[in-house]
């Protein structure tokens, strides 16, 4: 299956250096529940319907992008400080340095245990990092340490991203550790710790948040950026868990993110987690996307690149533009618990529609299939299907695998199963190698003339089926 690609940190942080104050801020509209229908409209190859409203403005930068290492303070220090001294294992925060303008933490790790040890921070395991009450995804570690031996080694802050969050001095530092041996056996975890800073007594009065920084001016304009469309007001709130902010920008003239601020209000360590996101009720993936640690008290910020959350592009979709980004938010503690029921969030950027058309495949039981163009890219050859589902209960849509046929020979293909919620659309990518469809005698995407498979359409609440008819798709 091909992979999907994921905005890296980097990114993340150029894309919120944007200038807001030169942008319109558009009405953005928020409701917590699912009780909109999909609106929009389906047809065969013969009849598209569009269902559209006004078309908003766009509203581009222009701003020169500024030189802010002036105003970030580069003379901040720290004491040594104990990060851990538990069996045999001894943590040592030693210095803040900055180098390059690169803030760097440097540690120290003394390993007297008899076990080879490898220490981590800011991955998947140990992700609970954070500066001045924002959680960071910069702070990378992974050191290994023979046992009975000692070792310095240095943490990486981007500058970058912490002038994101409207930081520009260091006032503490959250550190968490995680520890394996040899054979990835868990010995030790340690924090979050905190570090503080020569500056922490200006943390209590002194401290921006994302939006006091969004509102003053000082983001730089990353070339070809636009923040098309902004809110500040608090558009979810479940479980002392707050989503306070969001930004929807696109890069570049091509590629939408959407970018959530969240606060935990809590006492306790918070996973939030978005899944089943779609755009103008056009389901882009099924199922968690991407989710955050947050330590009590603060803060996160959360990038979706909405653009890349399925093979099939918008163009053929019949998105033009984002009218409704739909998000299922949940959260669970730190065992993995579920805390707040999942529940949908609509927030309403524009009234753009969406014009569907293509090739109706299937119509039955409530349910409709409409087959896009084939489109491809270096690898694959890739069908979109357009799963409706006009029924009143959320339906599986289950390929059944090793039935593929193109042009009548037998191929091996990958097509995702799917949830589709009641009144809402899916979509799903029927993928085949290129290398694979060479030895059916497909040296062209033209080539292809039929494709056909089995799919099992299941009731997803009673788990009786529905349907198990056969899918084909003509030119």
């Amino acid at each position: 299956m091909k992979k999907i690609k994921r905005m890296g940190i980097g990114l993340i942080c150029g894309l919120m250096l944007v200038s807001l104050t030169s942008c319109k801020i558009g009405k953005l509209s928020i409701s917590m529940d699912d009780s909109s229908g999909v609106g929009i409209g389906i047809s065969s190859e013969e009849k598209s319907t569009e269902v559209q409203g006004e078309e908003k403005e766009s509203v581009k930068t222009t701003e020169t992008k500024s030189d802010k290492s002036e105003k970030f303070k580069f003379d901040t220090t720290i004491e040594d400080t104990l990060i851990a001294d538990e069996d045999g294992i001894k943590i040592t925060a030693r210095e803040l340095k900055f180098e390059n303008n690169t803030p760097k933490l440097s540690i120290y790790i003394e390993n007297n245990t008899d076990k080879d040890l490898s220490f981590y921070s800011g991955t998947m395991a140990s992700s609970m990092n954070a500066v001045n009450g924002y959680m960071v995804n910069s702070m990378y570690l992974n050191c290994d340490v023979t046992a009975g031996k000692n070792a310095s080694d240095e943490i990486s802050l981007e500058k970058d991203e912490l002038e994101s969050y409207g930081i520009h001095e260091i006032e503490e530092i959250q550190l968490s550790i995680y520890v394996v041996d040899s054979d990835y056996n868990d010995v030790l975890s340690v924090g979050p710790v905190q570090i503080q800073t020569s500056a922490y007594a200006k943390l209590s009065t002194e401290t921006d948040s994302l939006k006091a920084v969004a509102g003053s001016g000082e983001f730089y304009n990353l070339s070809n950026t636009d923040l098309l469309f902004s809110s500040e007001e608090e558009i979810y709130n479940e479980d002392d868990m707050k989503i306070t902010a969001a930004y929807y920008i696109q890069e570049s003239g091509e590629d939408y993110y959407l970018f959530l601020e969240v606060e935990n209000q809590s006492s306790d360590v918070r996973d939030i987690f978005f899944k089943d996101i779609a755009v103008n009720n056009i389901e882009l993936t099924s199922g968690r996307w991407t989710s955050s640690t947050v330590l009590p008290g603060h803060r996160a910020l959360i990038d979706m690149n909405l653009t890349n959350m399925n093979e099939a592009s918008w163009e053929s979709l019949g998105i033009s533009e984002a009218g409704v980004i739909t998000l299922y938010v949940g959260q669970e503690d730190a065992n993995g618990n579920e805390i707040s029921e999942v529940r949908a969030v609509n927030v309403e950027i524009s009234d753009a529609g969406t014009e569907i058309s293509g090739t109706e495949v299937y119509n039955d039981n409530d349910i409709v299939v409409i087959a896009k163009a084939y489109e491809e890219d270096d690898t694959y050859y890739i069908l979109p299907l357009l799963v409706q589902n006009n029924s009143d209960a959320e339906v599986y849509f289950d390929p059944e695998y090793d039935s593929y046929s193109v042009n009548g020979s037998m191929i091996d293909a990958w097509c995702d199963s799917t949830e589709v919620k009641a009144g809402k659309a899916s979509v799903v990518n029927l993928e085949i190698l290129k290398s694979d469809a060479e030895d059916a005698g497909i040296t062209s995407i033209g080539d292809i003339t039929e494709t056909s498979f089995q799919v099992t359409l299941e009731d997803n609440e009673t788990f009786n089926d529905i349907d198990e008819p056969t899918i084909t798709v003509t030119k």
